[in-house]
């Protein structure tokens, strides 16, 4: 019992909310540990649209890489335009907001 309760509080929470405030609706979301980003895994919206404006919580499937902090992250549009952030240190920051500057074409995010 011990050990097991050691191991829930060695785990570290990866989960944060996701912040839609690039103008666009966003169609896909993916994460990987940073070791893996070619992999990207499954489409953590599965069906769902996030719109400009929404805010989602995100949670997913840690798997292997429970202790691990840094993950990338890419997000697809309705038209199949993508952005990409790369090792983000997700057990530091709790919201994560995404902006894209259409006259620009320069998409950016926000850590907190």
């Amino acid at each position: 019992m011990f050990c097991f309760t050691c191991n829930l509080f060695a785990q570290v929470n990866q989960d944060f909310t996701l912040v839609n405030k690039t103008g666009v609706a966003i169609s896909k979301f993916f994460v990987a540990p940073v070791t893996d980003s070619e992999s990207w895994g499954p489409n953590l919206l599965g069906d769902r649209i996030l719109k400009n404006g929404e805010t989602l919580e995100i949670s997913f499937n840690k798997s292997k890489f429970l202790d691990d902090c840094a993950w990338d992250m890419k997000v697809n549009d309705r038209k199949g335009n993508s952005l990409s952030w790369y090792d983000i240190d997700l057990c530091k920051y709790n919201t994560i907001t995404l902006h894209w500057d259409d006259s620009k074409g320069n998409g950016w995010a926000e850590f907190e």
